[in-house]
């Protein structure tokens, strides 16, 4: 159903097709209002309302103005619909449906964020009865953590825009909230004094650790790096899946000397390098206590595991390797191989890679070990 923005210009002008029948302009500012037009020139006001999606008409135009209008449809949207279910039997049936067409990891940070922010508060009220205002207030208590926040609101408005299209609830209550927080990009990028003293501190050898180290080494994503599973690896090489990469495309990137001797301290006790704790059919979450850990042990302030990758990008680039062998390591969606090309050029680009990736090896051994 198409939908614009109304404006008193729009309902004063609009008229229906010459074809017999109705249309109805749905409006963009208020999910399931609009204004209903016929072939004889009468307008009336409708929303649509109901675990039958039943369109309701209270009022015509121009008797009932647009914004008299709009106030008198949230009052009727905001009426609690006839299907009780509480907000935690919302998330679950949620996270279900998401395991149709979404990551296993886009799942588990759903997950996190609904069971973490909001079903500790919310999980027993009825779903239709949480207001904007007990939202925005939840959401406003992570303002110390502005990109844990910012997660929170885009996941909490993915989920009740998904039990607005169930009819658990008329309209999302997260629809006026804006995101909360205008994050910058972050370029932090270790120097190599702050680089060998986090790869010394991930000595002894720990999941975390392990992890870390591989980011370092590898310059993949940490997520990709702590989901990685033994079947992946063969020949010198790993493949990750498009399943579990950002840009859902099959990557394939050579694994060099120093990379292999981390992975042949890690004990092989599942299909995952790096099991979960409890439940051996998930990968490892020990991700806050880990980096903790991390950044007592090495004394290094304010970064992220992602500025590793940003590191080895800047490293390599130092190192005079080619800006789209870069990409094809770091598994970059756009570039210098893009479009057409990109389409075209299958080349996989693997002795490039892999003399890179020794030339990075042997850069960080000279610089790791000098005292």
């Amino acid at each position: 159903m198409p939908k614009t923005h109304l404006t008193d210009l729009l309902c004063k002008t609009a008229r229906a097709p010459g074809a017999k029948g109705r249309v109805v302009l749905w409006d963009k500012t208020l999910p399931n209002f609009g204004l209903r037009l016929n072939t004889a020139g009468r307008k009336s006001w409708v929303v649509i309302t109901g675990e039958k999606r039943a369109l309701k008409t209270f009022g015509a135009y121009p008797d009932v103005t647009l914004a008299a209008a709009r106030e008198q449809a949230r009052e009727l949207l905001s009426a609690p619909p006839t299907t009780a279910i509480t907000c935690k039997e919302a998330v679950d049936l949620f996270l279900a449906a998401c395991g149709q067409k979404n990551r296993p990891r886009t799942i588990s940070e759903y997950k996190r964020h609904l069971e973490r922010h909001f079903i500790p508060k919310l999980g027993k009220r009825p779903l239709a009865s949480i207001e904007t205002n007990e939202l925005a207030k939840l959401i406003d208590g992570l303002i110390r953590t502005p990109a844990e926040q910012n997660h929170a609101h885009t996941i909490a408005a993915i989920f009740f825009k998904w039990a607005e299209r169930r009819t658990y609830v008329n309209v999302s209550p997260m629809s006026r909230l804006q995101l909360p927080s205008k994050l910058t990009t972050r370029e932090r990028i270790l120097n190599s004094e702050e680089l060998k003293a986090v790869w010394l501190a991930t000595e002894p050898y720990s999941t975390h650790n392990a992890i870390v180290r591989l980011c370092i080494l590898t310059g993949q994503r940490r997520g990709e790096i702590g989901s990685l599973k033994w079947e992946y690896f063969s020949s010198g090489l790993c493949t990750l899946p498009g399943k579990t990469t950002k840009n859902h495309r099959t990557h394939v990137f050579p694994i060099l000397p120093m990379a292999q001797a981390v992975i042949d301290q890690i004990p092989n006790t599942g299909a995952f390098l790096f099991q979960g704790r409890d439940d051996k059919g998930k990968s490892w979450q020990g991700w806050a206590k880990g980096k903790r850990a991390l950044d007592e042990a090495s004394g290094v302030k304010d970064f992220t595991l992602h500025d590793l990758r940003r590191t080895a990008s800047s490293q390599l680039a130092a190192l005079k390797v080619q800006p789209h062998i870069i990409e094809r390591i770091l598994n970059h969606s756009t570039g210098t191989i893009s479009g057409i090309a990109a389409i075209y050029n299958r080349h996989s680009y693997l002795d490039e890679m892999r003399e890179a990736l020794q030339t990075y090896e042997t850069h960080l051994a000279t610089f790791l070990n000098r005292e």
